[in-house]
């Protein structure tokens, strides 16, 4: 997962690059913010169990998921939500109407 955010990453600056720099910083720091969660996940964690890492990853990959939740309200991710919930209405909707 952290290699597909980073290539995310690189697509987004190719694809508009002045664009990528300056409007898009939220979404930039979005996207590495799920790279550092990815790379700090429960596979490093359990792999470094017992050694003296564990308490800094730990840290660290909960402070990133603390900011990953105080900004997905702010970001465009939160769409997925919303259009789930949409969806489960509509499926409710035609149930109804059966």
């Amino acid at each position: 997962m952290a290699k597909g955010t980073i290539e995310l990453a690189v697509l987004r600056l190719r694809a508009a690059p002045t664009w990528g720099r300056w409007l898009g910083v939220g979404e930039m720091a979005f996207i590495l913010l799920l790279s550092a969660l990815a790379k700090t996940g429960p596979a490093l964690l359990a792999a470094s169990t017992g050694t003296v890492t564990v308490r800094p990853r730990l840290v660290s990959h909960l402070a990133a998921m603390i900011s990953l939740f105080l900004l997905r309200p702010s970001s465009r991710m939160i769409h997925s939500f919303f259009r789930f919930r949409v969806l489960v209405a509509e499926m409710g909707r035609l149930e109804r109407t059966r």
